[in-house]
């Protein structure tokens, strides 16, 4: 007999902010940090009109989970979308009450023996479930979680469709590209490093970073905020993915306009979000962040 642990573990993930809105991590809930500003809560809510392909990034307790509910706010509730998860926690009850016409997907753990293809008996993957997903109909298809080699079929999906959205764990913002490669190859052999960069630079069109900075051990608090918003440009030279920084860190390291998007310029001025209103804050280095960010290193 093979023992993997020498006692049993449970470990139980509890979710606090499960219903929430991009105008609740706008800083208007006491219970909840100051994730986005006024400036950044229009872009994205534009972006989800118009149909915008998101991928949210960042460590693991970063908010990620948090920010991606958020979004999900501002489906249309008569529009009908595809939510795959592993465990199903992106959608509560209330929530689904208003999204009736949600189509909510869980994958499922193989057991005994493992078949022809090495793959424990029974088992449903997120990877599985998202060529299903294509045949449903639907214009976005939300994945809880890319970790594994589901972002090859992801990405694939986002191709075909609009609107979609999924987090994945990274470092760092410039991490995210490397990471999704990383990934990818982990999908087959016939998967490459160009092949996977193609089509991150075809479906991608935002990266959102959300920054995590722990200051407990000297006496402080977790800070969650969005500190990148990337607009992905395509493949550029060296076959490398090309991005814009719409949003960057300003000076306390939260999100401030830095560039005017030019990919997704015409998507968002379809939905009557004009990006320019950004040139005033581009110019002036700042943003719209309500309250000040107090950490103990400045104060040091």
């Amino acid at each position: 007999m093979f023992l993997v642990s020498h006692r049993p573990y449970a470990v139980i993930r509890k979710h606090n902010t499960l219903d929430v809105s991009l105008e609740d991590i706008c800083g208007t809930r006491a219970d909840l940090d100051e994730m986005i500003d006024p400036l950044l809560r229009d872009f994205l809510r534009a972006s989800m009109r118009a149909g915008l392909n998101i991928m949210v990034a960042g460590l693991a307790g970063a908010g990620k989970t948090t920010v991606i509910r958020a979004l999900m706010d501002e489906i249309p509730a008569d529009e009908p979308y595809v939510l795959l998860e592993e465990s199903r926690e992106l959608l509560p009850a209330r929530r689904r009450l208003k999204h009736r016409a949600v189509m909510s997907f869980e994958s499922r753990e193989g057991h005994g023996e493992r078949g022809m293809d090495g793959r424990p008996a029974g088992e449903v993957s997120i990877a599985d479930l998202i060529p299903v997903s294509l045949r449903m109909g639907v214009l976005r298809i939300i994945v809880g979680e890319v970790r594994s080699r589901e972002i090859v079929p992801m990405l694939q999906a986002m191709t075909t469709s609009r609107g979609s959205m999924c987090t994945i764990h990274a470092r760092t913002p410039a991490g995210v590209t490397e990471r999704i490669i990383e990934l990818a190859l982990a999908h087959g052999r016939e998967m490459t490093v160009d092949q996977a960069r193609r089509m991150a630079g075809n479906a991608l069109d935002l990266i959102v970073y959300v920054t995590v900075e722990d200051e407990t051990a000297i006496g402080g608090r977790k800070h969650r905020f969005v500190s990148h918003v990337e607009e992905v440009i395509g493949v550029g030279d060296g076959n490398r993915i090309t991005t814009t920084s719409v949003f960057a860190p300003g000076p306390d390291g939260r999100a401030v306009p830095r560039h005017l998007p030019e990919r997704v310029r015409d998507q968002l001025l379809r939905v009557g979000y004009d990006a320019r209103l950004l040139t005033r804050f581009i110019e002036a280095g700042t943003g719209a962040w309500r309250r000040p960010r107090h950490t103990r290193l400045a104060r040091r």
